[in-house]
């Protein structure tokens, strides 16, 4: 998906095409990812938790990108990611909502699903910052 969030073009990174992150949908403090597991299943057919943080902290990010003003930068500060159940279908999906958005910080959360009617396999929580644009020319 693109618009004025400023998740635009992160889909064609090396990272994002690597985990297999796709933006279902964002807008308004809110992002839905889709995350292909195939490649990140460990020996005992497992999704890698390395994998569920890494979706849940683009979901976080996107949905935080999705509220702030465009060209803002946002970085992760910190993230806790609680692994609730083990992840082993083919897909994942990432919800994250923005939950405060301060002058300089911003808080995030975000659950992992197998399937969107499913219960959650991971809850996170991060904590990001926020620069406004940068000025130009100046």
């Amino acid at each position: 998906m693109t618009g004025a969030g400023g998740w635009e073009g992160y889909e064609a990174t090396p990272a994002w095409q690597t985990l297999g992150l796709r933006v279902i949908d964002a807008g308004g403090g809110t992002s839905r990812l889709r995350m292909a597991t195939a490649p990140m299943m460990n020996k005992q057919g497992l999704v890698h938790g390395g994998a569920v943080a890494a979706l849940a902290d683009a979901a976080m990010g996107v949905a935080i990108r999705s509220a702030v003003e465009p060209g803002s930068i946002t970085r992760t500060i910190e993230f806790k990611v609680n692994f609730l159940a083990p992840a082993c279908g083919d897909q994942l999906v990432g919800v994250g909502r923005l939950v405060r958005l301060g002058k300089s910080t911003a808080v995030a959360t975000a659950d992992i699903f197998e399937a969107e009617d499913a219960p959650a396999v991971a809850f996170a929580v991060g904590t990001f910052a926020v620069r406004p644009p940068r000025e130009r020319g100046g």
